[in-house]
């Protein structure tokens, strides 16, 4: 069997967090006044960034892995995508909890009131660089910008309907076997 090559990646925008040594940075789009859409691009549409891989991880910025990549594609069992259930959000509470924050704006959440999934934890993905795969990454693009940026409401019925959820390591987003999350800074204090 060919060595498998995984490629973990990250993008920064708006001066949000400092490189991790473990990983490829895509650099930030510049076709949106929103920082967070302009470093959205590469996590979604991995197909169009990392090429040569036979699969990709997408980190958030502020994820530092205690696994190697390997290990974590082995632990989905070499899925087509992988990534990790939210299990105390229901895609109905994610909407009503970012209406409350104003992270979109309302009619923008309530384009997915209703729409069938179940809600993913999106700073960590896995995903196999395979044709199906990427036209679902194409579809979750356009649901980004047909509805609500917020991934969590997106991913569900695109991505979310070819994946392997697994409960996150202790119920515990944080810091738990496979990786620590730090608190995200910016050099820019208007964007936090």
């Amino acid at each position: 069997m060919k060595s498998m090559k995984v490629v973990v990646y990250s993008c920064i925008s708006g001066g949000y967090d400092e490189k991790k040594p473990d990983r490829l940075y895509i650099p930030p789009c510049d076709r949106f006044r929103s920082h967070r859409l302009n470093a959205k691009i590469p996590k979604i549409l991995s197909h169009k960034f990392v090429k040569d891989a036979d699969y990709t991880i997408w980190a958030d910025s502020n994820l530092v892995f205690k696994i190697d990549p390997i290990s974590l594609v082995e632990y989905f069992n070499y899925p087509k995508v992988g990534t990790f259930s939210n299990i105390t959000t229901t895609i109905d509470q994610e909407i009503q909890a970012n209406l409350e924050w104003g992270f979109d704006h309302p009619d923008r959440l309530e384009y997915h009131r209703g729409k069938p999934g179940r809600v993913a934890c999106c700073f960590l993905i896995v995903r196999r660089n395979a044709d199906d795969v990427n036209r679902l990454n194409e579809a979750w693009w356009a649901e980004i910008c047909a509805g609500s940026s917020r991934d969590q409401l997106s991913f569900p019925y695109t991505l979310g309907t070819i994946a392997t959820y697994k409960n996150l390591p202790n119920n515990n987003f944080d810091n738990n076997r496979m990786w620590k999350r730090l608190p995200h800074f910016s050099k820019n204090p208007k964007l936090l």
